[in-house]
């Protein structure tokens, strides 16, 4: 009945509206096709308020589908949402402005970055592979960045930062966020030499120890991301590399990843409130996430696979730390062990970023309660889950 159990990204818990459930609200439907979508209350819900009531306070939640991200902010003007996050915190002040019995609630982002940058460390071009294990070359793409120039036109208000959990998280790392960030293409050119390239051919792109060209492809998904992306590849271009930016469907961006067949990967980023849950970015932990270095996930998954690529010293240790970490119930030795991880990957740089993603806003109604003013934002989070929504409830007029 339940599809692929195991998973919160997968939508087909959603198909079966006879799935069992421990949730506050059952479904009547089926998700993808029933619009509206109607959820009513589950009379053996486990749980009750402090007075003995059983939760949860509303009897019913209604899903309306909406053609685009844009129409639901339309949704919320018109007044057809009592709470809503997810795609309305880019005209938040636009909706608010426009429905005077809509207010604002605080989201803190949970993502660390509003682009990460990753080369793959495993290329299958071996020639390329040797290149991008050079931190020194790593770091040059990093300083050739004129990230301040890039928030201005497309993230105004945010903060240059590279890969790394958020100032509010117990794991900042001050180094990891904070190294090889600003820009300088002299130095960038510098690191470059140091990485054996200094070659160039007679259109100025700097040529690999094989000499060829040096170029590669980096992809992403969404208009949004890819805007920011092709930004950034204008500045390695100036350096002298050959890189081109490709926006894919994401089906086809996954399956690249899935076979290890992609030179550099521009996503979100995952793990900023949360280091210790999604250490995707900090470790090559997940064959789904960990894009710089699939190979190496692969032989931490399964070490006689045959897509695994056995990882250096440094990786294995930090891995190592990572099954410590798992087997350890003590929250302050786990706090430690993920300290000493991130202090490798703050060594290693696997991973850049462009700017700090800014807290932004969701829209609640007037009328409609125990929503706290803020909350944590975060697809590892279930936003709102946390804020227990079974005790959300609407003022009877």
């Amino acid at each position: 009945m339940f599809g692929k159990p195991g998973t919160i990204d997968d939508p087909s818990r959603w198909h079966n509206p006879d799935v069992p459930t421990l949730n506050a609200w059952v479904l009547t439907g089926t998700y993808g096709e029933d619009d509206p979508l109607i959820a009513k209350r589950n009379p053996y819900y486990w749980k009750i308020d402090p007075t003995g009531r059983q939760l949860p306070y509303i009897d019913e939640v209604s899903f309306a589908l909406v053609p685009s991200r844009s129409a639901a902010g339309d949704a919320a003007i018109a007044g057809m949402v009592n709470m809503q996050e997810r795609h309305v915190s880019t005209r938040a002040d636009e909706v608010l402005a426009a429905n005077e019995n809509l207010q604002p609630f605080t989201l803190v982002e949970s993502d660390m970055n509003t682009l990460t940058l990753s080369l793959n460390l495993n290329d299958k071009d071996l020639v390329l592979r040797d290149i991008f294990q050079n931190k020194n070359f790593r770091i040059a793409l990093s300083h050739a960045i004129d990230r301040d120039m890039i928030i201005a036109r497309f993230i105004p208000g945010a903060l240059p930062n590279q890969a790394a959990p958020r100032p509010e998280s117990p794991l900042y790392h001050t180094v990891l966020a904070r190294q090889f960030i600003h820009f300088d293409p002299e130095l960038a050119s510098d690191y470059l030499s140091k990485a054996g390239l200094n070659k160039k051919d007679d259109e100025g792109f700097l040529l690999r120890p094989d000499g060829k060209r040096l170029s590669f492809i980096i992809d992403t998904e969404g208009a949004d991301r890819f805007v920011i992306l092709d930004a950034v590849i204008a500045y390695w271009r100036d350096l002298g590399i050959d890189v081109m930016a490709r926006n894919l469907p994401r089906d086809e961006f996954v399956s690249l990843r899935d076979n290890n067949n992609h030179h550099a990967s521009a996503w979100g980023g995952d793990g900023g409130l949360d280091a210790m849950v999604i250490p995707i970015n900090y470790l090559p932990m997940s064959v789904e996430s960990s894009w710089f270095a699939t190979g190496w996930a692969n032989w931490y998954v399964n070490p006689d696979s045959s897509d695994a690529i056995t990882p250096p010293a440094a990786v294995q240790k930090q891995l190592s730390l990572y099954d410590n970490l798992k087997a350890t119930a003590n929250a302050e030795k786990q706090t430690q062990l993920m300290r000493d991880i991130l202090d490798i990957s703050a060594d290693q740089f696997y991973v850049m970023g462009i700017a700090l993603p800014p807290n932004r806003k969701g829209v609640v109604a007037k009328d409609f309660h125990n929503v706290p003013k803020v909350i944590p934002a975060a697809w590892s989070y279930a936003t709102p889950a946390p804020t227990n929504p079974s005790q959300y409830y609407i003022e009877q007029k």
